[in-house]
């Protein structure tokens, strides 16, 4: 399809989205398409982001940048270092660990070429940056399936270790300007699952204590990493100020890759959504795109509600994400805003992984608490006053003191007027 029908192409009305869809026993309607479309050259309307302030707010300066050259040798041996080992490698079949073991003047060559394509000297072509792609079966059980295998992208030595420049850089930027939101616990460092999982209890046994309601609802995103528009990608990014997104934009672009089927492969196949699964670049880039979605949950003002706690509604682990609220309108708002960016995104929620769960703690204690109350306040008036309350009991004292007095007086005014 062409760039100017792909343009004109009128968006469709975004179908509303509820808590009833994640509850066991519904179904939700599918409305999601079959086979990806390709978005590349597909600009959407980001009236909705500008709206909730998404790039308002710790975004990279104008002046850094991604491309500039590995000043120092140690530097760039460092960054071979990090190469992964024992891994099977592309179509150059050239593995990390044969590059590990090579003298330093071959080494110096290599260092002399990434210079030249970080620096622009030098341009990609696609023998370089085609990836071979290897379908790694999610469940043995139904490998015959097609939607059940994960493509996995083996990369050429050379862009493998670009990818790794280009990984630190980005990683440390985003760090350094607190981009990444902090309820993202993905591939990120000193962050894990396990903060994840405190954060959960902490809010839960402050629930029980405070005798609350929490509604929690568990989404996960269907293929997260391959279905991202590419104009949706550097938009985000070009917002979160990321530098050097045209150099981005031209590898992605010129990114071929042929499927693995047995021994032999596919006819080169252009990647028209999502990143390449498999290259240290990728979940970056997922956890960057992705990040856009916790600033507007945090825009609704929406908390979980409960009290003497801190006050969020979200915690997301690379494309999984939970939502935590106090009532079903609030989860409506918060769905609502995820549907708008799922369907501005084209990412897609797999609804049989995702569930809704709620607790009420302490709600019938506390009606059965204030009923005895209510009891007991009506024994006391048809009972009357109770003689055993310590100011009933001064009031009665009082009342025989003046009747004491009363007496006096009235015998002595007997005794005058005899």
């Amino acid at each position: 399809m062409s760039r100017v029908t792909e343009s004109a192409m009128p968006e469709q009305p975004s179908p509303t989205r509820s808590i009833e869809h994640f509850c066991e026993g519904e179904t939700c309607f599918r409305t999601d398409p079959t086979n990806f479309r390709s978005t590349r050259h597909l600009t959407k309307d980001r009236t909705f982001l500008e709206k909730a302030g998404t790039f308002e707010f710790r975004t990279i300066a104008i002046e850094e940048t991604i491309r500039e050259p590995v000043n120092t040798f140690r530097e760039f041996s460092q960054f071979i270092q990090r190469m992964p080992s024992h891994k099977a490698p592309g179509f150059s079949a050239v593995p990390a660990d044969l590059f590990k073991q090579t003298p330093a003047p071959f080494q110096g060559r290599i260092h002399l070429l990434v210079n030249e394509i970080l620096a622009g000297e030098y341009d990609c072509n696609q023998d370089l940056l085609m990836a071979k792609v290897n379908l790694i079966h999610k469940d043995q059980d139904i490998a015959i399936l097609d939607h059940c295998s994960r493509p996995i992208a083996l990369l050429n030595t050379i862009y493998q270790l670009i990818n790794i420049i280009i990984t630190s850089r980005l990683r440390r930027l985003s760090e350094k300007y607190a981009v990444m939101e902090g309820s993202q616990y993905g591939f990120r460092a000193h962050h894990g699952v396990q903060i994840v999982v405190q954060r959960a209890h902490w809010v839960q046994q402050q629930a029980m204590k405070e005798s609350g309601t929490l509604i929690r609802i568990d989404l996960d995103f269907k293929n997260a990493f391959n279905s991202a528009g590419h104009s949706c990608l550097w938009l985000i990014l070009r917002g979160l100020g990321v530098p050097d997104v045209e150099f981005l934009e031209d590898l992605y672009s010129n990114s071929w890759m042929k499927i693995q089927v047995g021994s032999e492969c596919t006819a080169p196949i252009q990647l028209e959504t999502g990143t390449v699964q498999g290259p240290i670049l990728a979940p970056l880039l997922v956890d960057l795109f992705s990040n856009t979605l916790p600033r507007l949950l945090d825009a609704t003002g929406i908390t979980h509600g409960i009290r003497r706690t801190p006050q969020w509604n979200h915690a997301a682990f690379a494309n999984d994400l939970s939502i935590y609220v106090y009532t079903v309108t609030d989860a409506n708002k918060l769905l609502e805003v995820i549907h708008e960016f799922e369907f501005w995104s084209s990412l897609r929620i797999s609804i049989p992984k995702s569930l809704a769960t709620g607790a009420m703690y302490g709600t019938g204690s506390e009606r059965r608490s204030e009923q005895a109350k209510i009891h007991v306040a009506k024994r006391k008036r048809d009972a009357g006053p109770d003689i055993l309350n310590p100011q009933i009991q001064a009031l009665g004292a009082m009342d025989e003191a003046l009747d004491v007095d009363s007496t006096i007086q009235l015998s002595t005014k007997g005794q005058e007027a005899w």
